[in-house]
């Protein structure tokens, strides 16, 4: 069973009970057969080692931030707070007693500036493990249904991709047998661009229907302007109107597809440079 990283912020005096609460309960709440585990400052930290260099990397390697706030301000869990958004980790944030008096202005202030990120109040730690305990539930749920999606998206690009292989093997087959200045076979040359196409149309463009509509508006006619500015990043859409080998340029419409697709794995950037054939 492996572990994963759950990263706890706060105030380390402030909360030292609710932090060593929270590490007992998270290995508790299992995320199908991987264990949650707390990361918590105080227990890695060494001696001659600076903070940062300790602290940061744990949290970017964490699957979920989890953070707690009281009446103390403290500039390195605001820093935390603020990495977590920026390296997209999933958060959960927990303030005790909303209408304390006792609240640093700094920290009343952060509070509000982030009033758009939902924020759980708790009285005591009872009623903060019950909290976690229920949302950590909930996210479990959600990332597991996140990881049969993306599953599935997987298996549908690899089944795309393979036709798309087919089509440009076509093409390059249809090119070697029909060179320039030879007659050529157009009927058949257009069997195998609309199958690239098509196959194009069903790895991106799903659910756009105003992409889908523009697919059918050709240069010069009315609206054509407007289309290429709303869809240049649409494969199905640049595939329709000029198929290249290369990926598109900074020249070319499309230029931001290339940091739109790529997904992680490699898969679905991989298939836009099929998309792209000519």
């Amino acid at each position: 069973m492996a572990n994963v990283s759950v990263f706890i912020s706060s105030r380390l005096l402030e909360f030292q009970q609710e932090r060593k609460a929270l590490a007992k309960l998270l290995p508790q709440l299992m995320l199908g057969e991987v264990s949650l585990k707390a990361w918590l400052y105080e227990r890695e930290i060494k001696a001659g080692k600076h903070s940062k260099d300790v602290y940061l990397p744990a949290l970017k390697d964490s699957v979920l931030y989890i953070g707690i706030f009281g009446d103390e301000y403290s500039a390195g869990t605001i820093e935390e707070f603020e990495k977590a958004e920026e390296w997209r980790i999933d958060r959960h944030i927990y303030v005790r007693d909303f209408s304390s008096s006792k609240r640093d202005s700094k920290l009343t202030d952060f509070l509000k500036q982030n009033n758009h990120i939902a924020m759980d109040g708790f009285s005591n730690l009872k009623q903060l493990k019950k909290l976690v305990s229920k949302h950590i539930g909930e996210w479990i749920i959600e990332r597991l249904q996140k990881e049969a999606l993306h599953k599935r998206r997987f298996d549908e690009l690899i089944s795309i991709r393979e036709r798309l292989r087919k089509a440009r093997s076509e093409y390059d087959d249809y090119l070697r047998d029909h060179p320039q200045g030879k007659p050529q076979n157009e009927p058949w040359h257009q069997t195998i661009i609309n199958r690239a196409i098509d196959a194009c149309e069903d790895t991106y463009d799903k659910g756009n229907a105003e992409c889908r509509r523009c697919l059918g508006v050709l240069a010069g006619e009315t609206g054509f302007d407007e289309c290429s500015h709303r869809c240049e990043t649409q494969l199905a859409y640049i595939a329709k109107l000029r198929l290249t080998r290369h990926l598109v340029d900074s020249t070319n419409p499309g230029n931001n597809s290339k940091q739109r697709l790529d997904d992680g794995d490699g898969t679905e950037i991989e298939t836009a440079k099929l998309c792209m054939m000519r």
